[in-house]
């Protein structure tokens, strides 16, 4: 059983809707998003259930450039749904941007996991 899990993306549309369930089942969140809950309309509409829940905590961090390593200590699992909102930017002339923010965060995800034991 999952004790406590970082979703990545959180404020997101699929994010969201991950949180949602998890805490619909009693899992402890962390919601991860770089959109902070109260400041923009997305993630205040789409977080309206998470922030009530004493379940759930959110962090408003930018995965290319922010340390993780607090935030993913002591989650047993990630679950990372950060992405360029939208699939058509993705695949225009922006595309050059998107990998790297996209390692940058599996990197920031997973430097912590050999200190907790974990694989990787």
């Amino acid at each position: 059983m999952m004790s406590r899990v970082l979703v990545t993306g959180a404020a997101g549309f699929i994010g969201s809707h991950l949180v949602d369930a998890l805490l619909g089942r009693g899992v402890r969140v962390v919601g991860l998003d770089r959109r902070r809950v109260g400041e923009h309309a997305l993630a205040d509409e789409n977080l309206a259930q998470a922030v009530v829940s004493p379940l759930f905590t959110p962090y408003c961090l930018d995965l290319a450039v922010d340390q993780l390593d607090d935030v993913v200590a002591g989650c047993d699992t990630v679950f990372h749904l950060a992405a360029r909102p939208g699939v058509r930017p993705s695949w225009s002339r922006e595309f050059s941007t998107t990998p790297r923010p996209t390692c940058s965060a599996h990197t920031g995800c997973w430097r912590p996991a050999p200190a907790r034991g974990c694989a990787g």
